[in-house]
C-alpha cells in the first residue's frame, strides 16, 4: 500500500529496470487484478486514456516484455488470450491483497490480524496507490480498499 513498488527477494526493484512509466503503470493495473486476466482493449484504455497508440496489442506486448525482464521472469506475466494476469500467490503477493484477505478471515474471526496487515503493508505511505490518485483505472482499487479500511 502507499508507494508502488516491487519487491525481488526483499529488494526493491529500480526504475531503470522498468525502462519507462508505462511498463510501471502497467504492473500496478495488474497488481490490482492478480490472478486474473486483464483484457487487452482495457489495458489498452489505461495506459493510453486520450487515445491507444496505432496497434495496441503490439505496444502491450513491448511493456510486457519489458515488465517481464525487470520481474526476472517470464512466468510472474501470464499471456492469456487477448489480455495478461499477474501471477497470483505464491508467486506473487499484493500486500493489499493481503489485508483485504486478511479483513476477509477476519470478518469469520477477529479484526486485530486485518489491522496488523493493513499497518505493516501501509507504514508511513498514505493511501494505496497514491502516485494514482487521479488516474480512472485505480478509482476503483483505491475505493475498495480505503473502505475495506
Amino acid at each position: 500500500m502507499g508507494r508502488f513498488a516491487v519487491l525481488l527477494d526483499g529488494r526493491e526493484v529500480g526504475e531503470a529496470a522498468y525502462q519507462g512509466r508505462k511498463v510501471r503503470t502497467l504492473l500496478r493495473i495488474l497488481a490490482t487484478r492478480p490472478g486474473r486476466f486483464v483484457p487487452n482493449d482495457v489495458l489498452a484504455e489505461a495506459l493510453w486514456p486520450d487515445g491507444p497508440p496505432a496497434n495496441p496489442a503490439a505496444n502491450l506486448q513491448v511493456l510486457v516484455n519489458r515488465a517481464r525482464r525487470a520481474l526476472g521472469s517470464a512466468e510472474l506475466i501470464r499471456t492469456g488470450h487477448g489480455g495478461y494476469a499477474l501471477a497470483g500467490p505464491p508467486a506473487c503477493t499484493v500486500d493489499t491483497e493481503v489485508f483485504v484477505g486478511a479483513l476477509e478471515r477476519a470478518a469469520r474471526l477477529e479484526g486485530r490480524a486485518a489491522l496488523d496487515a493493513y499497518r505493516s503493508a501501509l507504514g508511513s505511505a498514505g493511501d494505496p496507490l497514491a502516485e494514482d490518485t487521479y488516474a480512472d483505472w485505480a478509482q476503483g482499487y483505491r475505493i475498495r480498499i480505503l473502505q475495506a479500511r
